[in-house]
């Protein structure tokens, strides 16, 4: 987290420290849903639900990303339909595959 402050702190100047944090940790829950996916398919289950858990962090990544390109780099017209889109089907994956450990 510290370590990439010095390259990303004219983008956002302190407010950079969270974004470091979050990110990452975003990252590592992607990461961990895979893991999930894999440990569900070796124990004879169906991988959907870390599928979908995986596949809506994976969105929910791409609309926060978008979200900082599009508020400190440059933005874009109608920047809130990509946003929005991707966060949505981001939060609609990690949700649904959720419950469909708890109904599955």
């Amino acid at each position: 987290m510290f370590a990439l402050y010095p390259f990303n702190k004219k983008l956002a100047g302190i407010a950079t420290l969270a974004g470091n944090f979050y990110i990452p940790f975003l990252f590592v829950l992607l990461a961990l849903s895979i893991f999930f996916g894999i440990k569900l398919d070796q124990a004879g289950q169906s991988s959907l639900p870390g599928t979908l858990i995986a596949v809506g962090y994976g969105m929910f990544i791409i609309s926060d990303i978008t979200l900082i390109l599009t508020t400190f780099v440059k933005d874009i017209r109608r920047r809130d339909f990509p946003i929005m889109l991707t966060y949505l089907l981001g939060e609609f994956g990690i949700v649904f595959g959720l419950l469909s450990v708890i109904i599955l």
